[in-house]
């Protein structure tokens, strides 16, 4: 497994959750909407309905949990990895951008360097995170 590999699956982990998220909202907001009618014989329908939508909610929150854990192994595999660089400085420029998913511009400014200085520390650091990571993880 490459640097870049670690970045999709972090970046693809984070969207999923995000989108699920979104999705239970708007699951929630529906089933807050399903009212019983006045008719005959429509109580059935509404209970379905809302049977359906709960259902709905408790699978999808069941896959949020699933994605939430999945990122949490793979974050603290980063951080083990990252670890063990020898660097102070690449050890940081590496977590804001493997754990935080920060661009080179806002790690930047907040370890007080240039954008190109950083850059160049950046390319460094992920030379030698790959160096790091372990055979068997490949």
């Amino acid at each position: 497994m490459t640097f870049d590999d670690y970045m999709k699956r972090h970046i693809a982990l984070d969207d999923a959750i995000k989108s699920k998220e979104e999705q239970l909202a708007a699951l929630k907001e529906e089933a807050t909407k399903i009212t019983a009618s006045s008719g005959s014989g429509a109580s059935g329908s509404v209970s379905d309905r809302v049977g359906k939508t709960v259902a709905k909610i408790v699978d999808l929150k069941s896959e949020i949990c699933d994605d939430i854990d999945k990122l949490i192994s793979l974050k603290t595999e980063l951080r083990q990895i990252i670890n063990a660089v020898p660097y102070p400085i690449c050890r940081t420029i590496l977590e804001r951008k493997l754990i935080l998913l920060e661009t080179n511009e806002t790690i930047a400014g907040k370890i007080g360097y240039s954008v190109p200085h950083t850059k160049r520390l950046y390319k460094n650091a992920k030379r030698i995170f790959e160096k790091m990571i372990p055979n068997e993880l490949e």
